[in-house]
């Protein structure tokens, strides 16, 4: 398809419409994508309505949609999180003003780098700013008594989707984890996402979290399992260098120029952005960083080599307080 003269890929939606049936819907979702804007929402191209056919047209996203991909080896446990706390970001950016009422797993589809977009607006409804504070403890209002602890009640069907590949039921809530994502997991990680789980699957609506409160607590699983991989890749590359001085891997820890991790990271631009936990958020670069010891020309000297590499930049934020700086400290 042809944009602004530029072709584009696209992925056109027909939706079954007879005798006027799914007007409402169809407009509902062009409505609703025309006003949200959000790197975790799908994007709408345009659409068509002609000869009694009504087309939606989306950007083509490569993976399609997450339910293709819960019972195959495609995604790791890492990925896993990381596109349940994107689809938490999307909840809770249209939370202020929209209640998605469909959320599921063959509604979240995902771009080139496996970054989940929400679609499927179609039953989506709208509630004056008014009732925010309302809605949030999860009084009703009218309009098919949806409320945004609806949207979570999905959210933690899904969670509970990726976790163990199939839906909960009334009489199971627990499920059996695949052997070799079990394999990847961060054990305290795990036991927050499953506490979250519950919490979202509650009876009583009033008992489950905000979607601002669930990605807040997402954050800390994901920033766990980060934590469990780097360590595990830390350890595997000590084993490697088994045998060399005690010394060698023991260098101390560069400074590195901020004029350094803004390039990295293109001035902390929201492209580069992985997660938020603790007191900080984290971006993702590369760095010219030193690496393992090498040997020099002169016999006996050991030099570092710098190379580029792939890191997590975390930047802690200003508080009052002195508990930033204590973590700041603490983490270095």
């Amino acid at each position: 398809m042809s944009l602004s003269g530029q072709l584009i890929n696209i992925c056109a939606r027909r939706l079954k419409c007879k005798d006027g049936q799914g007007d409402i819907e169809f407009w509902n979702e062009i409505s609703m994508l025309s006003t949200l804007k959000h790197r975790n929402i799908v994007s709408l191209v345009g659409f068509c309505e002609e000869n009694d056919e009504k087309i939606l047209v989306y950007e083509y996203l490569v993976h399609r949609s997450l339910d293709r991909h819960l019972s195959g080896p495609n995604l790791t446990w890492f990925q896993r999180l990381k596109i349940c706390l994107g689809v938490a970001h999307g909840l809770s950016y249209i939370h202020y003003d929209v209640v998605h009422c469909d959320v599921n797993s063959s509604k979240i589809y995902l771009d080139k780098d496996w970054e989940p977009k929400i679609s499927g607006f179609e039953l989506s409804t709208k509630y004056p700013q008014s009732w925010r504070h309302r809605l949030l403890s999860s009084q009703s209002f009218d309009n098919r008594k949806m409320t945004p602890k609806y949207d979570v009640y999905c959210y933690g069907v899904l969670l509970f989707e990726v976790l163990y590949a199939v839906k909960p039921t009334k009489t199971q809530r627990q499920g059996v984890i695949n052997p070799e994502l079990r394999e990847q997991m961060d054990r305290q990680s795990l036991t927050f996402l499953t506490n979250i789980i519950d919490k979202c699957l509650s009876e009583h609506p009033v008992q489950r979290p905000t979607m601002d409160q669930v990605v807040k607590e997402l954050e800390d699983v994901f920033e766990l399992q980060w934590k469990h991989e780097n360590l595990e890749h830390s350890t595997a590359a000590d084993k490697d260098h088994e045998g060399t001085s005690s010394g060698l891997l023991k260098w101390e820890r560069p400074m590195i120029p901020l004029s350094e991790i803004k390039a990295a990271t293109n001035n902390f631009d929201e492209a580069h952005f992985i997660a938020g936990g603790g007191f900080g958020l984290v971006y993702k670069g590369e760095l010219n960083v030193f690496g393992l010891p090498i040997s020099s020309s002169i016999e006996g000297e050991l030099q570092k080599e710098r190379t580029k590499t792939s890191v997590a930049i975390k930047c802690i934020k200003n508080r009052q307080d002195m508990a930033s700086k204590k973590g700041f400290l603490t983490e270095a």
